[in-house]
């Protein structure tokens, strides 16, 4: 008389409209679960922010520069990551790639962002 677990493999689209398995789902998991599959599946999560913050460094290094002030408008976190220190470090090495050893160290004191705009 015991139900014992299967394996149900769906694409997304299938399980946004199939109201029994999203009910088990609700059930097994219960709703802070739910709430997040469904978002997944419906795409309203925002992957980026998800991401380890190196990468997410990493991810805006490739933007052009004039694109930089308007992604800092977006929200806090981006406005954080525009002003990050790695982020204008790679950003002044792509420009000057063989930086002296005192100007690694006062960038490294005074902000790495600083030395770009003053250089």
């Amino acid at each position: 008389g015991s139900i014992y677990p299967g394996v149900i493999e769906d694409s997304y689209e299938d399980f946004y409209h199939d109201e029994r398995a999203q009910r088990e789902l609700w059930r097994i998991f219960g709703p802070k679960t739910f709430d997040y599959v469904f978002k997944l599946i419906s795409g309203q999560i925002d992957w980026l922010t998800r991401l380890p913050h190196s990468l997410q460094i990493r991810i805006l290094s490739h933007l052009n520069l004039d694109d930089i002030p308007r992604l800092s408008l977006v929200s806090k976190q981006f406005r954080s990551l525009c002003r990050h220190n790695d982020l204008w470090k790679i950003f002044y090495l792509r420009q000057h790639p063989k930086p002296t050893v005192d100007l690694v160290h006062y960038a490294e004191r005074r902000g790495w962002r600083k030395v770009f705009f003053t250089n």
